[in-house]
């Protein structure tokens, strides 16, 4: 009794310092806030058009970060297009970054069929711009300024706050309210928003 009443102890002390290691882990921390100008290469789009970010003939250049097979970046798709199309009459430029590297290049333009696409799209299979910009999440949005410098990354609007419960209409539109302000020449009073949505598949090859 002695010898069971002893390994009933040793064994919840083995799960309480279990249980501290887990609470204890840093969770995972959205990437810095890029304060310098980007620099990318020329893009060249998939239908062989280069593009240069920012645009030098734009008041700002917008990226979302999309996946084909991620159902909430799928769900955005109509909105990214009426976003496109408001601000596309304010001289804002427009890029899909499709950042899966998995992907055949096949399978992206199939996908930009079947949701009538014509934001032009980049194939960023070596994320030169997810880490360029720190993007985590699809689908999630990155402002930069005519100066080169990141002014917004992070959801589109609050539809979703979590997983599976999105709201029936958002109650704040993070990336028209951001642009607005970048248009009037004001700081973005929220610069990051937490984007809810599929992880950026990681490069294991």
């Amino acid at each position: 009794m002695e010898t069971l009443t002893g390994d009933k102890h040793v064994y919840k002390i083995m799960l309480l310092c279990l249980v501290s290691i887990v609470l204890l882990a840093p969770t995972p921390q959205e990437p810095p806030f890029p304060t310098i100008p980007v620099q990318l290469p020329k893009l060249s789009d998939l239908d062989g058009i280069q593009h240069v970010v920012p645009s030098p003939e734009a008041a700002a250049t917008v990226i979302f970060f999309v996946t084909i097979d991620c159902p909430i970046a799928n769900r955005y798709v109509p909105e990214m297009r009426r976003i496109a199309m408001e601000f596309g009459k304010r001289e804002v430029a427009f890029l899909l970054a499709y950042v899966d590297p998995y992907l055949d290049r096949e399978e992206v333009v199939e996908h930009r069929k079947d949701f009538d696409i014509s934001i032009p799209g980049v194939y960023d299979d070596k994320h030169l711009i997810v880490k360029a910009l720190g993007a985590t999440i699809t689908p999630q949005a990155a402002i930069i300024g005519s100066d080169g410098v990141l002014k917004y990354r992070g959801r589109i609007d609050d539809t979703y706050v979590e997983h599976g419960r999105p709201r029936e209409k958002p109650t704040r539109q993070d990336l028209r309210i951001a642009l607005d302000e970048v248009l009037s020449g004001n700081p973005v009073t929220v610069p990051v928003t937490k984007s809810i949505g599929c992880d950026i598949p990681v490069i294991d090859r």
